[in-house]
């Protein structure tokens, strides 16, 4: 192949025309001359102020990671008790894609209690009664699109989040500080394999593709934005994997089926001090846990769901309470009241700004070794992040949420070296 070495007068004009662009001075040597397109015609996006902190800015939340990917069955022996066999449903160990997975598992869910009403208890459904344990998100989704299924199902909610006088504090989840991206963040490992034989990566997309039909669904309808479920276009760095080909998002490029989010659109971001950077643009959708949450619990109040406050240790504590089909959604929990040890729990911390522009995109991708994300939610920003197997307690420094930050910071203002490699000269 011949190497194509252009004239003075061609360089000259190459570099007048990059005049106004950031002065990066590296570019990734690509084999071919292909100048990249404007994501979103040249319009430039506004960029996070880093130094607007909301109120009690540092957070963090533990993701029930499980090994080998979400126990997502029904127990084929039920649990014996003297009341009679009472019949068990795992869900759980979504680890950091709860918020995308949680309505198409709780609609495979639905499915196992739809068969062992009819084949097993052989009974109308008003006659059945379900317990759901846990009221976190998956919790949450389980019993709502039960009572979608059959709203004369007795369903009652049985979680430590609740209090006393049954009130939900779903601001105690993990599921409240996720940031909303509808990914199947960090989960989608557990699937992905080199070996063309194996399937487990139909799995999760099958699940990926449930959720999403229903949040089609409740986009038909026209009550997407009462549940917090908001389109984005998610923005990430060009990168490359251990083969040299290109990559965005791996949650969305291997985890994420076509049908469901389609192929990125591919060019130079559309940010002020990255509009020499090659990106990818994702279309994909917010779903805020700060309006998804508190409506579903309104919404299962007024279909009779009730709400009771429980903690539970050991399986005879599951055995005793007073339902024939028990679904277990206690996500870390189930660790240990079920003795997996495959559950493992991942830290992660992120900072949370203000949102006086009214940013609406999100970012996403990482930067070299290290995770940074930025989520416009509906009233905020989540930036982060960390993830820290094996850390389930509070953080005992703030030296993280500082690293963040600047991480953050480097990014958007093109210092950061994994912006300059994919910078176009």
């Amino acid at each position: 192949m011949s190497l194509l070495i252009p004239s003075r007068r061609q360089f000259l004009l190459a570099c007048a025309a990059l005049a106004c662009e950031p002065p990066f001075a590296w570019a990734r040597e690509t084999g071919r001359e292909v100048a990249p397109g404007r994501l979103r015609g040249g319009e430039i996006l506004p960029t996070a102020d880093f130094d607007q902190l909301a109120p009690n800015p540092y957070r963090f939340g533990v993701r029930p990671h499980r090994r080998g990917g979400v126990r997502l069955e029904r127990v084929a022996r039920p649990l014996e008790t003297p009341q009679g066999p009472k019949h068990l449903i795992h869900n759980y160990g979504h680890g950091g894609g709860g918020i995308t997975l949680a309505f198409g598992c709780a609609d495979v869910v639905k499915g196992h209690v739809e068969r062992i009403v009819a084949e097993a208890l052989r009974c109308p459904a008003e006659r059945v009664s379900v317990a759901v344990i846990g009221a976190g998100v998956i919790g949450l989704a389980v019993a709502s699109e039960l009572k979608r299924w059959r709203p004369q199902l007795a369903v009652t909610v049985y979680a430590k989040n609740v209090d006393r006088r049954r009130r939900v504090d779903v601001a105690a989840t993990t599921s409240w500080v996720a940031g909303g991206q509808f990914e199947p963040s960090g989960i989608w490992r557990e699937y992905w394999s080199d070996d063309e034989d194996d399937n487990r990566m139909e799995i999760l997309h099958d699940l990926v593709a449930r959720s999403a039909a229903r949040l089609r669904q409740l986009q038909a309808g026209g009550t997407a934005r009462a549940y917090g479920i908001f389109a984005r276009r998610n923005y990430t760095l060009r990168r490359y994997d251990e083969d040299g080909d290109a990559i965005g998002s791996e949650g969305f490029d291997r985890g994420t089926p076509r049908s469901v989010i389609a192929a990125p659109a591919e060019g130079l971001l559309p940010f002020a001090q990255l509009r020499a950077v090659q990106g990818r643009e994702y279309r994909t959708w917010l779903i805020d846990p700060t309006i998804l949450l508190p409506r579903l619990v309104a919404d299962l109040r007024k279909a009779a769901v009730r709400f009771e406050p429980r903690t539970l240790h050991t399986v005879d504590d599951v055995r005793a309470l007073p339902a024939q089909i028990i679904v277990n959604c206690t996500g870390l929990g189930a660790g240990t009241l079920f003795g997996d040890q495959n559950v493992v729990p991942i830290r992660g911390q992120l900072v949370i700004l203000n949102n006086p522009s009214k940013i609406k995109y999100f970012f996403s991708g990482g930067c070299d070794a290290d995770a940074a994300y930025l989520f416009a939610r509906s009233s905020d920003i989540v930036v982060g992040g960390t993830y820290e197997y094996n850390e389930a307690g509070a953080p005992s420094d703030e030296g993280a949420y500082a690293t963040i930050l600047r991480r953050a910071t480097d990014i958007f203002a093109g210092r950061a070296n994994c912006v300059r490699q994919n910078a176009v000269i």
